[in-house]
């Protein structure tokens, strides 16, 4: 019998895309047993939406509880063997299912994903995700017979280079590793992602699959909640490296990121001188990676305030423009 297959859409205030979220879902060549809504306490008109595809769709409201929360109430709600997941603002290609089928089935494996494009403004915009990650170019070295060598290593390496709406997974194989990780805002994805590494196989579809739509409400694009993410993943990972992976050569590139994003985190709050925060943080910072420099400037920060505004406005020595534009969204988890 064919593969049956649950497609998942989380939705906040997400009226605006819903609609031709969905229109790219009907147009699909492998039509899905299931299509879940999870109205994640939207307050705008995506009731109203839903409301023109009754009898067509599976619609689930509840609390705001944040990415995580909506897709494992869609992977509790759904009956398919399969899973699929789509954002509320991004667009399906019409073959991603039958493609991304054909992988895993070729391959044997438990996870599928492709490629995507950017969708901004109506245009769209590359590169794609895979070649910003050098992976296109070296498909047949790094997934030869279209599965992904060592698929832990490289989301460790390159993090967050498989997006949601790209995936295709075995419903059974999420629950094996527990579903998202629902204390995880941003890059919940990621942590999953890892989780399921280390336990099944990974097919690699080398084609654009998603055109994913940047706007102004898109979380990913808050660089402090995305940090904030980051570093929370890696923190988590780094308390469970002695029951992870057998090598080490991953457990060096995990402090390395690690503290560099933390490097980063404390600068920013360097700038909007939340100081205690920027001490913590660079803290945090020396036991994944040492730096007698950023000793300096931890030290520094207990120096009068003048010395301060100048050590703010060096800041850009551990930072690139534009990573700590905006204040921070209330208490982020890293400086807990």
């Amino acid at each position: 019998m064919p593969a049956t297959v649950s497609v998942i859409i989380p939705a906040f205030n997400a009226a605006a895309f819903l609609g031709e979220a969905l229109d790219s879902v009907f147009a699909q060549s492998y039509q899905p047993k299931e299509i879940i809504v999870v109205d994640d306490g939207s307050d705008d008109e995506t009731p109203q939406v839903m409301s023109a595809f009754a009898g067509r769709i599976t619609y689930v409201h509840k609390q705001k509880g944040g990415p995580s929360s909506a897709r494992n109430a869609g992977i509790r709600t759904a009956t398919g063997e399969w899973i699929a997941f789509l954002d509320a603002d991004d667009i399906w290609m019409p073959d991603l299912l039958e493609k991304l089928f054909k992988a895993a089935a070729e391959s044997a494996a438990d996870f599928a994903f492709g490629d995507v494009l950017i969708l901004k403004n109506g245009s769209i915009v590359g590169p794609t995700f895979f070649e910003r990650h050098n992976l296109k170019g070296r498909h047949d070295i790094v997934a030869p017979n279209q599965t992904l060598i060592n698929p832990f290593s490289h989301l460790l390496e390159f993090d967050q280079f498989i997006l949601p709406s790209a995936v295709l997974v075995r419903r059974d194989a999420l629950f094996a590793v527990e579903l998202f990780d629902e204390d995880i805002y941003c890059a919940e994805d990621l942590d999953l992602w890892l989780r399921l590494a280390l336990k099944y196989r990974f097919a690699i579809v080398n084609q654009v699959l998603v055109h994913r739509r940047i706007h102004a409400r898109n979380l990913s694009r808050d660089p402090w909640v995305w940090r904030a993410g980051l570093i929370t993943v890696y923190e988590k990972l780094d308390r469970y490296a002695l029951t992870l992976a057998s090598s080490t050569r991953w457990r060096k590139v995990l402090q390395k990121r690690k503290g560099a994003l933390l490097r980063e985190h404390g600068a920013c709050y360097l700038e909007i001188g939340e100081l205690l925060l920027a001490r913590k943080s660079w803290a945090k910072s020396f036991r994944a990676t040492w730096s007698p420099r950023l000793a300096v400037y931890w030290l520094a920060t207990l120096l009068p305030q003048s010395w301060i505004e100048t050590l703010c406005n060096r800041k850009r020595k551990f930072t690139s423009a534009g990573v700590c534009s905006g204040p921070p969204a209330g208490r982020l988890t890293d400086a807990d």
